[in-house]
């Protein structure tokens, strides 16, 4: 393995490239619409094991596999109910992930031994041309340590698995900026495993019927990627506040060197505060930033939290410390 990794610029060069290093068992990340994936070929058991090495990722959380067409689907799933093919004709592309009945090509790796598989075609050209590029499915789950903030940046990647992977692209600053939605079904109703900025509201208008969410109880295995363990956290602490005057405590607690995100930057007025604005295509950079800069803590004031995105909420409440 490399002591550095490259950080290459999206040239049809250098997918080539990419795409030759993951037929020969490599692993490299890339963008997506989302967040940067690290990304090995499905079928290649050693290559998968790779990825969990590289991230330091528990060997019951599964990976979500990325096609780039419709063509791939029955490679990897099969028995797919009906909802399913309405939600892929409308979100695939996008940032949609469904749990589906494996097929038997699937390794017990992938799924960390569940039934199912977690699928989705991200909407970025980049990601798209690699898969295309590479002629198989990828696991591709975010590019950095475990638990950690996901990379939204090509840097993001590079400081935390410098060494440890083969090849970075840089396809510049992710839009969405937070993981996908995660849909499966549970006694045949659709049910959300983990949020994203696909809502469980839109959702239901496309199938025109109810949509539940769950969440893992203590000891429980996960059905889903995002379901289990800490997530999303620096290596500072995150607090949460509900407004500028309950952070006080806080503030003091951190000796004023912190960084504050809030839904309602203008509710402070104290200049000498790192005051970011409360954003679903910001929120790990901020944390990633704050880290960078050498702030003791990070506060985040929610004066209105019914007005925030849930999977906003979901990744703030997975990685808060304090």
């Amino acid at each position: 393995m490399l002591t550095t990794t490259p950080i290459l610029s999206a040239t049809p060069e250098n997918i080539e490239e990419c795409a030759i290093i993951l037929k020969n068992g490599g692993v490299v990340a890339f963008p997506t619409e989302t967040v940067y994936g690290l990304g090995a070929c499905f079928s290649n058991e050693s290559a998968v094991k790779k990825v969990f090495l590289a991230k330091g990722r528990p060997a019951d959380n599964p990976l979500i596999v990325h096609i780039c067409s419709l063509d791939q689907v029955p490679m990897l799933a099969q028995d797919i109910p009906h909802d399913a093919q309405i939600l892929m004709e409308k979100y695939f592309p996008g940032p949609l992930t469904l749990l589906l009945p494996k097929s038997n090509n699937v390794p017990e790796l992938v799924t960390a031994g569940q039934a199912s598989i977690a699928l989705r075609m991200p909407n970025h050209a980049i990601a798209l041309q690699i898969i295309q590029k590479t002629g198989i499915p990828l696991v591709a789950p975010s590019a950095n340590t475990s638990g950690r903030p996901s990379p939204t940046a090509a840097q993001h990647v590079y400081d935390d698995l410098s060494g440890k992977i083969d090849a970075i692209i840089d396809g510049g600053v992710c839009k969405v900026g937070i993981e996908s939605t995660v849909l499966g079904w549970i006694d045949t109703i659709p049910t959300i495993f983990r949020p994203g900025i696909i809502t469980k509201e839109e959702i239901e208008d496309v199938l025109h019927k109810k949509v539940q969410s769950t969440h893992l109880n203590k000891n429980e295995i996960p059905l889903s990627p995002g379901m289990k363990y800490r997530h999303y956290a620096p290596n500072i602490p995150i607090v949460l506040s509900s407004s500028f005057n309950e952070a006080q405590k806080w503030l003091q607690h951190f000796h004023h060197n912190v960084c504050i995100i809030t839904d309602n930057d203008e509710a402070i007025s104290e200049e000498k505060y790192y005051i970011k604005k409360l954003e679903h295509s910001s929120l790990y950079a901020n944390f990633r930033d704050a880290e960078m800069r050498g702030y003791e803590g990070i506060i985040i004031i929610l004066t209105q939290p019914d007005s925030v995105h849930p999977a906003v909420l979901n990744r703030i409440n997975k990685a808060v410390s304090l």
